[in-house]
């Protein structure tokens, strides 16, 4: 099964760089990003936050080599920016617990980081 993939194996190991270079195609990051978008009004505001929460583990996690592979360096950012800008709307009556804000808003900020 793995004949002719010589170059995803060594000693029968895959590498780290590997292992992320099969989730950083196109169709993967681009998912990453569609889930960060997530409609509320379809999966409930406490549904969608759970899963950009997610989205934006995937999105960090695979930021730095979606980015290089993508034809702008600025992949994800904007996208990124548009769930900071929802998240830190305090007091809008979305049901967010302060503690849990804060740290969405400092995982959005990791992640910026690591797409700059």
């Amino acid at each position: 099964p793995l004949e002719g993939r010589e170059g995803y194996l060594n000693d029968g190991i895959v590498t780290a760089n590997q292992l992320i270079a099969a989730f950083t195609t196109e169709l993967w990051c681009d998912l990453s990003l569609r889930m960060l978008s997530v409609p509320s009004d379809v999966l409930g505001a406490q549904g969608a936050i759970a899963i950009k929460e997610r989205a934006l583990h995937a999105t960090r996690a695979l930021g730095p080599s979606c980015r290089e592979s993508h034809i702008f360096g600025d992949w994800g950012v904007e996208e990124v920016a548009k769930v900071r800008k929802e998240i830190n709307r305090e007091g809008s009556g979305d049901g967010l617990e302060p503690t849990y804000r804060k740290e969405l808003l400092e995982l959005i900020e990791s992640v910026l980081s690591t797409l700059k």
